[in-house]
């Protein structure tokens, strides 16, 4: 729990406004409870994550609301199809910036390849991404290629 005083980095979607005019800033200030749980399994060359997160919100100015309550949550499995080398992951994750508004929710598939060349200190990512963005009643599509150094 903390009492934030200007946090900003949201997204429109809470439509926080800390300045006085009509257009929200995104900017926080309020109490902030943020709660979750997570779990992984693995064996041989199979790994499965989930992870549950939820939040609430209380505006000190009560804007948009008193209170905002949001969850996300994912479930994500990723197998070796060459031991330490290529690896395929699938993952679904939901975001829900308010579960007292309907038809706010982003659904998300993700189905990507790993590639390791030095285990985490050096690889590749590729991933493509399906999006349904219930508010907007469309499908977002991606692809995202990634490296990763380290030293």
């Amino acid at each position: 729990m903390s009492d934030d005083d200007r946090v900003s980095g949201f997204g429109g979607e809470f439509g926080f406004n800390t300045s006085t005019n009509a257009t929200a800033d995104n900017v926080f200030a309020g109490k902030r409870t943020v709660w979750g749980t997570d779990a992984q399994f693995s064996v041989g060359d199979l790994d499965i994550w989930t992870e549950y997160l939820g939040a609430r919100y209380e505006p000190d100015n009560n804007t948009p609301s008193e209170q905002i309550d949001a969850e996300a949550w994912y479930i994500q499995t990723a197998y070796y199809l060459v031991p330490e080398k290529l690896q395929a992951v699938a993952k679904y994750d939901t975001f829900d910036p308010n579960t007292d508004k309907e038809n706010d929710r982003v659904h998300t598939w993700t189905l990507g390849l790993n590639y390791y060349i030095r285990g985490n200190d050096l690889k590749f990512q590729f991933n493509y991404l399906n999006s349904d963005v219930e508010e907007r009643d469309v499908r977002d599509q991606k692809l995202i290629a990634r490296v990763q150094v380290l030293f």
